[in-house]
Parts: structure tokens; sequence; C-alpha cells
């Protein structure tokens, strides 16, 4: 793994959304489901049926351009982890034959959020210390804890998630002086280590809209019914704090030996706290019963008052365009694999933090996905599988062409909280 660009900031910041949710064409701000869980958006947390532990991996390919000169490289990691239920059973309503009009859904989850990964060298010839190599190499990064609740009443649903950011970044810089041969000083490097961690808080809300609320006087089947959704969420400002250690020292290696002397060392105890950044979202989607979806995103980010120590970075505001869809031929079908299948497909384009040379990085990228269901003790889990393919460009001359397989392993529990009756 290695991008050049993670040398800035926090890092590469990661795509926290779920394979579902990405593959819809990244809806974090209406996509709900019975089944599924959009970490994003506690306001989806209501609508789950069952308990959902879900597992996210990813691999990625990428292909680095800085005008006639490629670089390409694979990288792959856990993508996020979810576990997600009901705190209300719907089968105990079932059971009882009640008709709850509040639902409760809550979960926690864990998912890597920026990273560093780089490691490169250049060489050059001053005119007065000669040949100098400068290297460059630093890896760790961010990751976030979530923790959902979300509550439902009618066709209106809000919630509110607690998110921690915390990690750890390491950055090393080299000066070797090649064509000294003194007795020692030919190499000086600093090295920063920075801790991080912070607190956010996300709201959400989303109401539905349903067009056939009936069918031959009775309360329309959820698989049939057309719904309109309306989803939004807002983060304000975040701020978090960092720690910085950092350690200068020089060394000389002649004849295969090493020597070296510390020229400072600072353990800092002392905590910054900088502002990091607020983010909004809307949303638009039309569901026709379970058979077929359209939806409509716009996600912001505000990163213009950015000022965490030791992770310098020149972020500027944010705006993302996203559009998905998603469509399955029979929902209840029990003799074809096939239609019982979802096809999904999206698009995206906007901006995104890291300005390089004066010029904000610009993203543009597709996906298709195919989710299936699969039935293990007479219960339903799912595999969902996300094929992205898109170009970052963080100025005129670099550019990234990259791949994405995203694969998210889904596991449904009915039995949660239900209530054990015995004659």
């Amino acid at each position: 793994m290695h991008n050049p660009f993670s040398i800035y900031g926090m890092g590469e910041f990661q795509d926290t959304d779920p394979t579902t949710v990405v593959s819809n064409g990244w809806a974090n701000q209406t996509f709900y489901d019975r089944f599924h869980v959009n970490t994003n958006n506690a306001a989806s947390y209501p609508y789950l049926l069952s308990t959902s532990f879900e597992v996210g991996i990813n691999a990625r390919y990428s292909i680095l351009n800085n005008g006639p000169i490629n670089y390409k490289y694979w990288s792959g990691q856990l993508a996020h982890m979810s576990l997600a239920f009901p705190v209300f059973s719907p089968y105990n309503e079932l059971l009882e034959k009640r008709n709850r009009k509040v639902h409760w859904g809550m979960g926690i989850a864990v998912q890597p959020y920026s990273l560093v990964a780089y490691n490169y060298e250049f060489d050059v010839d001053d005119p007065n210390a000669g040949l100098v190599r400068n290297k460059h190499f630093g890896n760790g990064g961010t990751y976030k804890m979530v923790y959902n609740n979300g509550v439902s009443y009618k066709d209106f649903s809000f919630g509110v998630g607690l998110h921690y950011i915390f990690g750890k970044i390491i950055r090393n810089d080299q000066i070797e002086f090649l064509d000294n041969s003194g007795a020692f000083g030919n190499i000086t490097s600093k090295e920063n280590e920075v801790y991080v961690k912070g607190l956010q808080f996300n709201f959400s809300a989303m109401y539905n809209y349903i067009l056939n609320p009936m069918t031959d006087g009775k309360k329309t089947d959820y698989d049939k019914q057309k719904r309109i959704t309306v989803g939004a969420s807002f983060q304000p400002m975040s701020k978090l704090k960092s720690r910085v250690d950092a350690v200068d020292f020089v060394y000389s290696r002649q004849l295969g030996t090493s020597i070296s002397d510390t020229l400072s060392y600072l353990q800092s105890n002392q905590e910054y706290k900088g502002n990091y950044n607020s983010t909004y979202g809307v949303g638009l989607s039309y569901q026709h019963g379970a058979k077929w979806q359209v939806n409509v995103n716009y996600d912001g980010g505000v990163y213009d008052q950015y000022n965490v120590k030791g992770l310098e970075a020149d972020y500027r505001n944010t705006g993302m365009f996203k559009i998905g869809a998603e469509w399955c031929p029979e929902p209840n079908s029990f003799n074809s694999f096939l239609k019982r299948s979802k096809y999904r497909l999206g698009f995206r384009t906007g901006t995104m933090p890291l300005a390089f040379g004066g010029e904000q990085t610009k993203v543009t990228a597709g996906v298709i996905g195919y989710g299936f269901p699969v039935y293990v003790n007479r219960q339903i889990s799912h595999v969902n599988i996300a094929f992205e393919g898109g170009q970052k460009t963080y100025s005129e001359k670099f550019k990234e062409k990259y791949f994405n397989i995203r694969l998210g392993f889904n596991l449904n529990d009915d039995y949660w909280f239900l209530k054990r009756k015995f004659d």
C-alpha cells in the first residue's frame, strides 16, 4: 500500500458506508432496510426487523499517474464491522397481537476512518552539499467507533449517533548527504508520532410517505407499499484532541556500523484541541414495494476551520452528488435464485477535503452491486458485493484511477429479545 497524498493531515479518508449502501449509490441519507444496517444514519435503525451482524472487506487496485510516470499497487483491509438490533422484538408484537406505534433500534460499529501509508524518496543535486537524498515514509491511521440509537413513530424516525475517532499516525522525514564522507552527521531524521481522539454527534431524520396505505380495505403489505422517503442528517462542528511526540536525530553508517545521536526528543503530555469538521446531507428516494427503488443524495462537509495540531493540511469544504437504484425481479420467488437477488448501481461526483497545489481533490466514480439471500436454520442472511471504479484528480498532473471490490456478509437472527412462553 502506498499513497503519497496520505502524507497530509489525517491521511487518506476511507469510505465508511456499508456495502449495501455503497452499491445503492452511496445512499446514506435515505437507505433503510429490515435486514441491513446503515451505520452512518441512526434514523434507519428503527426499521430493522431482526438482529443484524455485518462484516465488510475490500480490495483495491490503484494506478497513480504523474504525467509519464505510473505507479500501480494493490491494497485491502477490513472495511467495517457492525452489530445492530431492534430493542422491541417484532415477533413479540406478532405473538402478542400488538401493533406498536413506537419502534427503537440501536447498534455499534467499528470502521477504518483514515489511512496513512507512503514510502518514497528522491535525490537532489545541491551545489554546496552535493547529492542529497530525501526519504519520506509514514504509517498508521484513525478509526471510528459508532454507537447509534434510532426511534420511529408512525412514518417519522429520528436518530442520534455518537462517533468516537481515535488513532495514531507516524511520519518520518530523512535527509541523507551521500557525498559527505565525514565521520558523523551524514543522515538527519525527524519522526513525529501523533495521537488523536475526539467525539462527534450526528443527528438524522427520515420521513416516509406511503402512496398506497390501503389495499382492498386492508393495510397494504410492506413489500407492496409505494414509499417516498425524505432523509437528512447534520453533524455539528466537532473537535479533535491531539498529542505530538517528536524526535530529531542524526546517524552515520560507516564500515557496516551504525552510529546515532539524538539531537532532541520531545514527549508532549499536553493535548491540543482543534476544530475538525461539520457535515450535513439530504436525500430523496422512491421505493416501488420490494421490487425497485431509486434515490438521489447530496452530502456536504465544512472543513474551512480545520486546525488539528500535528496533522496540518489544506482542507476545504466538500460537496458530493450521488444517485443510485436497486431492482429485484421477484422478491418472493421460490424457484429462482436469480429472481430473488438484488441488482444495484450508482454514481457519484464531487470534491474531497484535501487541496494540493492550490487545487481541491475531485472524485468521480460508478458502482454496480449484487446481493443475494442465504437461508441458515430457517433464517435469512445476505451476501452483498459491489464493484466500484473511479478517478481521483489531485491536480492537473496527479491523478489516481482505482478499482474497488467490496464484499459484505450479513447474518440475521430473529430471536433476540424474544419472550419465551411455556404451557
